[in-house]
């Protein structure tokens, strides 16, 4: 099994864990997956994972942001969220397309979207066009529009950190 390796949100390596007692990722190909994992502290691996709020776990390919962590009976069992969940921290105003979009204009407006409410992310993707239309009237998740879009496009996204 993978070594799990801890970063902070500045990308600095925190901590590396290669004993993991046990581990279970449950990603999504579009939408947002969960990540469980059992760890034999130590009292630095304690330390770094129980003082530090937010940090980033990455196993291979895999990654995901904790969202919760307990230490009990030599045992911290940390639980998170894949990087995706960072974009249903960001509501977007309703909007309104009546006319049909292609699918790399839907790609375009995911693209704009998240520059707008996360600058740092960069969108990268391939695609073929294909009609679509799309409206919304009322607020939702970024998550949720970015979901809606690709599912009528039969696509997916996987957002990460480029450490």
């Amino acid at each position: 099994m993978e070594d799990l390796r801890f970063y902070d949100f500045e990308f600095n390596l925190l901590c590396i864990v290669p004993d993991v007692y046990d581990v279970c990722w449950e990603l999504k190909f579009n939408g947002i997956g969960t990540f469980e994992a059992g760890i034999i502290p130590d009292e630095e691996i304690t330390n770094t994972i129980m003082n530090n709020e937010h940090i980033i776990v990455v196993q291979g390919n895999k990654q995901a942001i904790i969202t919760e962590k307990f230490a009990e009976n030599n045992k911290i069992t940390i639980y998170g969220r894949t990087v995706n969940f960072m974009l249903s921290k960001r509501i977007v105003l309703p909007f309104d397309i009546n006319k049909t979009y292609s699918e790399t204009k839907g790609l375009k407006l995911i693209e704009k979207l998240v520059e707008q409410y996360f600058p740092e992310i960069e969108v990268e993707y391939d695609c073929e066009d294909e009609e679509m239309e799309f409206y919304r009237l009322v607020m939702y998740e970024l998550s949720e529009v970015i979901c809606d879009i690709l599912d009528r496009m039969n696509g997916g996204h996987k957002l990460v950190y480029d450490i």
